[in-house]
């Protein structure tokens, strides 16, 4: 199947020992990965945009027909070939999960703590779409309800509700919570499944003023001529940059630059410049983000970030962070956040000092970086890198026990614990001049006690 399109462009024979028969099992395919990922999704975009009614035969419509009261729109409280058909078309517009992890956690949440599979959970395939997380809640010898497949979705669609995609997903759970026949099910899945309603549009939280006067430059290498790509980098820049301009955060578009496999630093460098001059020098935020492959400068340990032609064993091919230091400390801007993914990042703390003058350094500079200065940083298979990954959810997500609005301490000690519970490496910080109170976005899972 051609990813992009969904057409079918050739056939893949296997024969199996034994018993014969052609086929192969959907979980061997998630061995290829991304090209998994984008297959699945193109081939269930295309299925939930066929007719449900049609005068043909199709798979769908036969499985529907053997449901008791086929023709009905929703089959109560059953779960049926039409609602997993919309469930994944919808599923398909959402973007892929940061890691297997995350699904499974998913899923384990839908089932209330109970394992979706027996036996140890080592033998459960590796999931790299939500797809795979609803494929696993119907691996079971008893129908499963609707009302778990929702919690699913729901659970799924509350973790990406930044994205548009979400929610429509959330549209449709309302709407097919509403059929089942079972009362006492149905209160229980709202309480968990439909969502809260905003009581008014001004309720909704307003982004932080220093990023809405504010502007940020992402940087990501996914392409390399001498190293190892890393695709998922791209997928970074993307979500990212999404997350940034959407209205809870507020940096307009046109001060969010996405720079993606820069060939050399003063291309960088200029961005910067420009954005920088159209930042409120009084109260603005400058954000600089970078992903890709980093290694420590043999002679002096200085953190060295990749470009496309950087190459292992030469320390003039990559760009010096000692530069960006320069850069950032002499732009003036009071609000600085630094977001380094890349091995060896941490080799980048105690080098960015700033300017030490009182009435510039009013709220300072953070730096965050994915490792410490003799780590490597984990790549995941999934759709970001381990590190973006954690940022996306907690920023996504928000954090239970804080306040109002997500500080950069906050969202760092959340990062830390998303790392430890992953077995990621953990990631490191350097403040200066109270940059551990730079607000970044209101915290979505602060929920205050509404007045009686």
């Amino acid at each position: 199947m051609d990813p992009s399109t969904g057409d079918v462009v050739g056939m893949l024979k296997a024969r199996r020992q034994g018993g014969g028969g052609l086929g192969v099992l959907l979980a061997a395919l998630r061995g290829f990965g991304p090209e998994y990922q984008r297959m699945i999704t193109e081939h269930d975009r295309w299925h939930g945009t066929r007719p449900l009614q049609v005068t043909t035969t199709t798979w769908t419509r036969e499985q529907q027909l053997m449901v008791p009261a086929a023709n009905s729109r929703f089959h109560s409280d059953g779960w049926t070939p039409q609602d997993r058909r919309t469930a994944l078309h919808l599923l398909a517009e959402l973007p892929h999960p940061e890691n297997s992890a995350t699904v499974a956690e998913l899923v384990l949440k839908a089932m209330d703590g109970q394992p979706a599979l027996p036996g140890p959970t080592g033998n459960t395939p590796a999931l790299l779409t939500w797809r795979d997380g609803h494929g696993l809640l119907g691996e079971s010898t008893v129908p499963r309800p609707a009302a778990l497949h929702l919690r699913y979705l729901w659970l799924v669609a509350q973790h990406l509700r930044a994205c548009s995609g979400a929610e429509a997903l959330l549209d449709w759970i309302d709407q097919r919570a509403q059929s089942l026949d079972d009362l006492g099910l149905l209160r229980r899945l709202q309480g968990r499944t439909v969502r809260p309603r905003a009581a008014h549009p001004a309720e909704a939280p307003a982004p932080q003023p220093c990023w809405t006067s504010g502007a940020a430059v992402l940087i990501g290498v996914s392409s390399y001529t001498h190293l190892p790509d890393v695709p998922s980098i791209r997928n970074n820049l993307d979500d990212l940059a999404a997350l940034l301009t959407a209205p809870e955060f507020g940096i307009p578009e046109d001060r969010v630059k996405v720079i993606a496999d820069p060939a050399n630093d003063m291309e960088i460098h200029d961005v910067i410049e420009d954005l920088v001059e159209q930042v409120d020098p009084s109260h603005g935020a400058f954000l600089l983000y970078y992903a890709g492959h980093g290694r420590s400068h043999p002679e002096n340990g200085r953190l060295l970030l990749s470009l496309t032609g950087s190459r292992q064993h030469r320390a003039h091919s990559y760009w010096a962070f000692d530069k960006i230091r320069d850069h950032i400390s002499e732009c003036g801007l009071p609000i600085r956040l630094v977001l380094l993914d890349s091995c060896y990042s941490g080799s980048a703390l105690d080098t960015l000092s700033g300017l030490t003058d009182s009435s510039i350094a009013i709220r300072g500079t953070y730096v965050m970086t994915s490792s410490g200065p003799t780590e490597p940083s984990a790549v995941t298979a999934g759709r970001n890198t381990a590190f973006t990954a954690g940022l996306l959810t907690v920023l996504r997500d928000g954090v239970a026990t804080a306040g109002p609005v997500l500080d950069a301490e906050t969202v760092y000690e959340a990062i830390r614990t998303y790392c430890a519970n992953r077995n990621l490496p953990h990631p490191d910080r350097q403040i200066r001049y109270d940059g551990d109170r730079i607000p970044l976005m209101p915290n979505r899972a602060h929920h205050p006690q509404e007045s009686r």
